[in-house]
């Protein structure tokens, strides 16, 4: 690694860490673009190095197509380490594994990192391990939503591109490599916008301020540990799903003690409302005006829950789709709740909420190093660990709890002397 070289050069070279359908996505989009050499390095060994990328949207024709891989493998200290760019495609919380097995790699060329989901703190995690000798740049979140397809092959199907995703990077909002993947991305048709640094652009995650209120909460957690018969939806309203005033006040709650936790790294606030519904998916302005999006900042904390609570029952259906024959729009909130799923001698916890948990928690820690007390991120996180608690007490095996925590608590000190490294 060179960081005296770092973003002298375009992006040649790639690796990439994690090979689910991001990843594939990923693989074809630099093929598209022009990159010549792609490596990809996954825990499960793949004998195909053909992958496929189909996409059911207009206008993006940089997305479809195939990507040859020079090289698969299980383990990359036994690839050449001849990359200019590594892209993590990974669930965040094998970041700090990944940037060690890295180290072991020699790595001469070697000049960003990209996190393509990160959460927050990430960049400063990896940066940190990194010890600054290649430029760590962040997403805010993965720019469409992609799945395998029903085939042997590895093949992907993209149905979904998000309007806009955020980049920055601890360089400043004129790092070379964040203009580089902002250029890159606009040839896809993907609009990047650049913040002034990684903390804001990881920060622009709605999944950050939705996931932990609608799906850490006693009704959701008890039918994703325990639930059987018919499904829960996960943004239906009680009892057919969580939605409830209580968890929007807790959405609330959990906005701003965040927003506070950040206030202290000098981030400007997320306006939520305009972020959700501007940059997401908007209502029609008969149900919730345009007023009340630009003045959803300055209302009291009841308007605000009110604002929500009608922003969501305004979404259990569509209401931009076109109604059938009897009147009916399409089921916009019918996404089913996933329940703990067999998983070798054990059970599996859904991502969602068990990777929701891993980033709410880190930030309940690292707001204990800050001296800032995330109440309500506490509450969430207490009761998704007492489901796990009761499981354990029932025989029914799901994660280490304790290992869990003591990994987060680990990678928030290493956030947090970043910081102050930083600061000094």
């Amino acid at each position: 690694m060179n960081a005296n070289r770092a973003d002298q050069h375009a992006i040649q070279n790639v690796l990439l860490v994690g090979l689910g359908p991001a990843a594939a996505q990923m693989a074809v989009l630099l093929t598209n673009i022009g990159v010549k050499h792609i490596d990809i390095v996954t825990r499960a060994p793949y004998r195909s190095k053909e992958i496929t990328a189909v996409v059911t949207k207009d206008g993006f024709p940089h997305l479809a197509g195939q990507a040859r891989i020079n090289n698969l493998e299980t383990d990359m200290t036994k690839l050449d380490g001849e990359w200019d760019t590594i892209i993590y495609c990974t669930p965040n919380h094998v970041y700090e594994d990944i940037t060690k097995k890295l180290l072991e790699c020699e790595c001469r060329s070697l000049e960003r990192v990209l996190l393509l989901s990160p959460g927050i703190g990430d960049h400063a995690l990896v940066q940190s391990l990194l010890q600054d000798k290649a430029v760590v740049v962040s997403l805010s979140t993965y720019f469409a939503a992609t799945k395998w397809k029903a085939s042997n092959g590895l093949s992907c199907i993209t149905k979904n591109i998000k309007k806009k995703v955020y980049i920055g990077s601890s360089k400043g909002a004129r790092c070379p490599s964040v203009m580089l993947f902002k250029q890159l991305w606009k040839q896809a048709g993907i609009c990047l916008e650049v913040t002034e640094n990684a903390w804001i652009a990881e920060s622009r995650n709605i999944t950050t301020y939705v996931h932990p209120p609608f799906f850490m909460n006693y009704f959701a957690l008890e039918d994703i540990f325990f639930g059987s018969g018919p499904l829960k939806s996960m943004y239906k309203v009680y009892p057919e799903g969580p939605l409830t005033p209580q968890v929007i006040k807790d959405m609330v709650l959990l906005w701003k003690e965040i927003t506070e936790l950040l206030r202290m790294l000098n981030v400007k606030p997320l306006d939520l409302l305009r972020f959700l519904n501007d940059d997401n998916y908007p209502v029609p302005a008969y149900l919730l005006p345009r007023d009340h999006i630009d003045e959803f900042m300055s209302m009291s904390q009841k308007e605000q829950e009110y604002a929500l609570y009608v922003r969501y029952t305004g979404l259990l259906i569509d209401p931009f789709s076109t109604p059938d024959q009897d009147g009916y729009y399409a089921d916009f909130s019918r996404v089913p709740l996933k329940r703990i799923f067999k998983l070798g001698e054990g059970w599996g916890i859904p991502r969602v909420p068990l990777e929701d948990y891993r980033k709410i928690k880190r930030l309940v820690l690292l707001g204990e190093a800050m001296e800032v007390d995330l109440k309500t991120a506490k509450k969430l996180t207490q009761q998704f660990e007492h489901y796990v608690s009761r499981t354990r007490e029932m025989n029914i095996v799901t994660i280490d709890l304790d290992t869990v925590i003591k990994q987060l608590q680990q990678e928030a000190i290493i956030i947090s002397q970043q910081l102050y490294i930083h600061e000094g």
